[in-house]
């Protein structure tokens, strides 16, 4: 099993509800309090990655998406306690960029490792669902955007499952 599968079957459990509020099929409060959950769970994985817990290695370029990305789910959560939603928001656009930039990276350093490549395009992907989920904020898009997050989320999914069952 890659290190990495972990985290983008958590990130993928995170955006899903997301999607799905955004599409209005589930309360957006019961999504933002389970955003924060994963995004704490997804924190605490960093740390871990960071300091290199269990592996040969500490892992700092893992250790900083995923970082990225729990402090970018606590973020999206925090509208359940009364933050501003386009503030928040505004964070998920630039966590999002910072997250196209990175897949993007992780993809081109991949030479011949699927592995890589499958980390790298789920990082990728979990930018656009980032961006995509921020947008409805700022007026932009809707209920087809939720529809759009489900699926990449779907996706992201197999991506995990590959990576765990060693399919690379």
């Amino acid at each position: 099993m890659h290190p990495a599968a972990l985290p983008v079957l958590l990130f993928s459990l995170g955006f899903l509800p997301i999607g799905l509020a955004v599409a209005g099929k589930v309360p957006a409060k019961g999504a933002q309090l389970l955003a924060i959950f994963v995004g704490i769970t997804t924190f605490i994985t960093a740390c871990l990655l960071y300091s290199g817990f269990g592996m040969d290695a500490p892992d700092y370029l893992s250790a900083a998406v995923v970082g990225t990305a729990g402090v970018t789910f606590i973020a999206a959560g925090l509208p359940a306690f009364g933050a501003d939603g386009k503030s928040m928001s505004a964070v998920d656009v630039w966590t999002g960029i910072m997250l196209l930039v990175a897949g993007a990276y992780v993809m081109s350093i991949a030479a011949g490792s699927t592995a890589t490549l499958y980390v790298g395009l789920a990082v990728f992907v979990f930018g656009i669902l980032c961006e995509l989920a921020a947008l409805p904020a700022f007026g932009i898009g809707g209920a087809s955007f939720g529809w759009l997050i489900v699926l990449l989320v779907i996706v992201n999914t197999l991506l995990a499952y590959a990576l765990m069952l060693g399919l690379y």
